[in-house]
């Protein structure tokens, strides 16, 4: 629940779409290549799917669907999300302010 919680505190604008424009915005704020910043996104879905279960069911299941990984243990994404969450965080602490919803900003923190 924490990594998504944190990612659309920090990422999301308005209450529609939020798995996709905060899957979008963290994967291109923590960088990397394009197929990091592909697994990145796929992860910040994934957890969301793990929040989903966790609110609508009451508990998480053992696996979750990762785009580009299949079924994935759920402990195993919930660490990648909290790595892509720190790095988002850090990006946003060293840029001084929350990001616009255009991300303008972004290249400047990819040098």
């Amino acid at each position: 629940m924490e990594p998504s919680i944190a990612l659309e505190a920090a990422l999301a604008e308005g209450a529609t779409e939020n798995t996709y424009k905060v899957g979008l915005r963290a994967a291109l704020l923590a960088g990397g290549d394009h197929q990091q910043r592909v697994q990145n996104r796929a992860t910040v879905s994934a957890v969301y799917a793990l929040r989903s279960a966790v609110v609508h069911e009451g508990v998480a299941p053992e696996t979750v669907k990762a785009e580009g990984k299949g079924y994935t243990a759920s402990t195993t994404v919930v660490g990648e999300a909290a790595a892509v969450t720190a790095t988002v965080t850090r990006r946003v602490i060293s840029a001084g302010k929350l990001p616009d919803t255009t991300l303008n900003w972004v290249p400047t923190l990819n040098r």
